[in-house]
């Protein structure tokens, strides 16, 4: 599910295409869908990903340090910004802002995170056709919940 396709999958040296896969073959898991999304990032490089995940993403600008900028920075798609903190005392400004529009729900910023403050929740993974309920169900919570933050959280 790399949005970027750098991972294949391989047995002694020769890749396996997934469709040769005995749990695809016979239907066990159900056949991965993307959306192919143009994005930019922070740094201005254009390229094509494939969105498998629809997420949300939420900042708890408490526990974000301000000024660390690494979600900004891991963040592939541009989504996140660092705004300008305001030269009013009375003003607040958020440490982080997240473009949902722009977010390919990767999990880079939550990962990236040393603190926890970003939070991926992945809400759908994208896919089709036919597969057994007795395994697809418990790998999907697992695709669903595999993030940092929700890790370190379950181990408290």
């Amino acid at each position: 599910m790399c949005p970027f396709s750098a991972l294949t999958l391989k047995k002694d040296g020769e890749v396996i295409e997934l469709a040769d896969i005995q749990i695809v073959k016979e239907n066990v898991v159900p056949k991965l869908e993307f959306e192919a999304k143009k994005i930019t990032s922070y740094d201005g490089i254009e390229r094509v990903v494939k969105q498998y995940t629809d997420g949300e993403i939420s900042i708890v600008d408490e526990e974000c340090p301000g000024g660390c900028q690494t979600c900004y920075e891991v963040c592939p798609s541009g989504a996140i910004s660092v705004p300008e903190k305001s030269d009013k005392g009375w003003e607040t400004v958020p440490n982080v802002v997240v473009d949902p529009e722009k977010c390919i729900s990767c999990g880079s910023c939550d990962n990236g995170c040393p603190t926890g403050a970003v939070k991926l929740k992945i809400t759908d993974v994208k896919t089709s056709g036919e597969f057994s309920e007795l395994f697809w169900e418990p790998l999907l919570v697992r695709l669903k919940t595999l993030r940092w933050s929700e890790k370190e959280e379950k181990e408290e």
